[in-house]
């Protein structure tokens, strides 16, 4: 059956900070029952292709209309993709080319990323952002978002950890130094909204 996706679009307690560079961190993101099912199909489907380069040791591939199943459809397909473009654009107060791209991450036991910057990289997007969908994440599990103010490992401001239904927005600039810690037990999964900012 599917949803009314006017219902599904819950992005409650939004935060703003500043430092080290603009970010954004929201809880309850959907409602439960929707970030639910996103993680039961990521949990099932057999579409993941192995990400191993020298920054980054993962599993991903980019959400299609082919290939969403049909209780999702309506979040993540045509006119419902633009209305969450909509919502990323209120939050972070800016407008968004309409060719957001969507890609699902798995993270299995080792796997994380090194310390990168993706200013002017990866089709130019400006900006991004995070949902997390973790069932029984704990601290111990490893995995959590770190941004840095430096490509210095010693420069870690801020621990953003992966917590079911969560999210984070990242502003892009030569200062927005990220990475993943590296899994220490079970499996990390997030969906990835990728978005190039208009320019007047």
């Amino acid at each position: 059956m599917k949803k009314d996706s006017s219902k599904t679009l819950y992005f409650n307690d939004i935060r703003y900070f500043n430092h080290p560079y603009p970010h954004i961190q929201v809880n309850d993101v959907l409602i439960p029952s929707v970030a639910n099912e996103i993680l039961n199909w990521l949990k099932k489907t057999k579409i993941w292709e192995v990400q191993d380069t020298t920054n980054q040791k993962s599993m991903a591939f980019n959400l299609e209309p082919s290939i969403i199943p049909e209780e999702l459809v309506n979040l993540f397909s045509g006119p419902e993709l633009i209305k969450l473009l909509h919502r990323f654009e209120e939050i972070f107060n800016e407008s968004f080319d309409n060719k957001m791209v969507v890609t699902a991450f798995k993270h299995r036991k080792g796997e994380g990323t090194a310390i990168h910057n993706d200013f002017g990289a990866d089709a130019n997007f400006t900006h991004r952002f995070i949902l997390y969908v973790n069932d029984g994440w704990t601290e111990q599990d490893g995995g959590s978002l770190g941004l840095f103010s430096s490509e210095s490992i010693e420069s870690l401001v801020k621990v953003v950890n992966p917590i079911h239904n969560t999210g984070v927005g990242l502003v892009f600039s030569q200062d927005s130094h990220h990475a993943v810690g590296a899994v220490r037990d079970g499996v990390r999964y997030s969906l990835v909204f990728s978005l190039t900012a208009i320019k007047c």
